[in-house]
């Protein structure tokens, strides 16, 4: 893990010049840290670059990759017409249901 966190730092601050910045960092940093004195002093002093940058001046790479998966922290993309159609969809799939076991058994009794 430390390795591979490591290389991706290394490749992503070479790659990418907004890296450096990054929520993306900040989250790798975060999970590249729980480890040895070897990840300790790799890693520690990232993390002391992010204490000092306000989390709204972070650059979220996200705009500029779109494929990135959601971060740790963000909430779930809910919309309220989305959660409305949900839970019709499933009303509708659970009034479907009783009605064809309903009909099986009337044509089993006819």
């Amino acid at each position: 893990m430390r390795d591979a966190a490591n290389r991706i730092n290394l490749y992503m601050l070479q790659a990418v010049p907004q890296y450096t910045n990054s929520v993306q960092r900040a989250c790798l940093t975060r999970f590249a840290t729980e480890g040895n004195e070897w990840v300790t002093n790799t890693f520690h002093p990232i993390k002391a670059h992010f204490d000092k940058i306000p989390p709204r001046q972070r650059i979220d790479l996200r705009k500029r990759f779109p494929d990135l998966p959601p971060l740790p922290d963000d909430a779930p993309a809910r919309s309220p017409v989305k959660v409305a159609f949900a839970i019709i969809a499933g009303i509708v799939a659970v009034v479907a249901a009783w009605l064809a076991v309903r009909r099986r058994k009337v044509r089993k009794a006819a």
